[in-house]
């Protein structure tokens, strides 16, 4: 047990990177047709988290991911998706290519 753990767990907390995470059940299909209702749902979400790690301290760079929990119908385990780094194309979010990600878990 080092001599000044307290002081050292302080210090490291210190260090660490604040976290806040948000999330929200949508309910909807990903179909071309609902990827923009999606998109202004993720952009709201994304703007509530920058606006409260504000309020908690004024930090020069905030960093945002996105994630959706995708499953097939009729299922009821969801897999946790991060958007594929590809180009804006028709059927794909403004934030990637989720699905591309889906069907590669």
């Amino acid at each position: 047990m080092p001599k000044y753990a307290g002081i050292l767990s302080a210090f490291g907390l210190a260090l660490a990177d604040v976290i806040y995470e948000k999330q929200e059940t949508v309910g909807k299909s990903f179909t071309p047709e609902n990827i923009p209702y999606i998109d202004e749902h993720l952009e709201k979400l994304e703007q509530h988290c920058r606006a409260h790690l504000q309020e908690q301290q004024n930090f020069s760079e905030i960093q945002t991911q996105v994630y959706l929990h995708l499953r097939y119908e009729g299922t009821d385990c969801a897999l946790m998706c991060q958007p594929s780094e590809t180009t804006e194309s028709e059927g794909t979010s403004k934030y990637g290519d989720f699905l591309e990600t889906f069907i590669q878990k």
